[in-house]
């Protein structure tokens, strides 16, 4: 039995963009707060951030995961622009370009991430299926045998 197709509705993208952008709202009052901390952590936050919430995403689709990946950058950008200009803060042109190329980024990785756990996923459920027997037959580990009701059979034929 082969599984359903999945992929994730534009809630999922909502949910993501307020989660990258509550993260990283955080992040910015927290270096409000404490004003000692790198300046360079700043890009590496918005990669982190981005990567989580990309990576949850992704988890719910069977398959494009880099489409899903640009879907949830883009979605997380516009909602962190729309949630700080709210908050009346001063958006320059360097930062609009530092969180976009952080939130890309952390977005491919994230959904190289996920495409890679599904995908080791799959490979391990095929190792684990019986052998196969030279007449075509998965083999009787078990040593149970199956029932053979006439009823069956002629229903079959």
């Amino acid at each position: 039995m082969t599984q359903a197709e999945r992929a994730p509705v534009i809630f999922d993208y909502f949910a993501a963009g307020l989660l990258t952008s509550s993260l990283v709202w955080f992040w910015l009052q927290l270096i409000a707060y404490f004003p000692q901390l790198p300046i360079e952590s700043l890009g590496l936050f918005y990669i982190a951030a981005s990567a989580a919430s990309t990576y949850l995403v992704c988890r719910r689709t069977t398959r494009g995961q880099l489409g899903v990946g640009i879907k949830t950058a883009l979605f997380s950008l516009v909602m962190t622009v729309l949630i700080l200009l709210s908050f009346g803060l001063d958006l320059n042109t360097d930062f609009l370009i530092q969180l976009t190329i952080g939130y890309l980024f952390g977005s491919m990785v994230a959904a190289y991430l996920a495409l890679r756990s599904r995908l080791r996923k799959s490979v391990q459920k095929l190792e684990s299926k019986p052998e196969i027997s030279p007449e075509g037959k998965p083999e009787d580990k078990t040593g149970v045998e199956p029932d053979t009701k006439e009823g069956v059979e002629a229903k079959n034929t």
